[in-house]
């Protein structure tokens, strides 16, 4: 996923991993039980409704960056923080417990 920041200039820097780390953005992540989040990419991008172009760039668009949307899964509701299981930090190339 691709965060931005506007330029002096007006324009729109798209932001990776990497230029969101050199901007001193602190990246988190959480974790869920597989019965959290019961849909695979597969059947998301299927039962969303999602348009075949839509679906087809966000999973081209993750192969490109090493990511692999086949790991990917959700939901349809919030998922509560009570339900969180793990909640994670980039730091120094490897994630890791945000609570160490």
């Amino acid at each position: 996923m691709f965060k931005g920041r506007y330029l002096p200039d007006g324009m729109i820097e798209q932001l990776d991993m990497a230029g969101m780390l050199a901007l001193n953005v602190r990246l988190y992540r959480f974790g869920v039980n597989a019965a959290t989040a019961p849909y695979r990419w597969s059947e998301l991008k299927d039962l969303s409704g999602m348009r075949p172009v839509i679906a087809a760039e966000l999973a081209a668009g993750t192969k490109r960056r090493g990511g692999n949307p086949n790991r990917w899964r959700g939901a349809f509701d919030p998922v509560p923080w009570q339900k969180w299981v793990a909640i994670e930090t980039f730091q120094n190339g490897e994630w890791i417990s945000a609570f160490n």
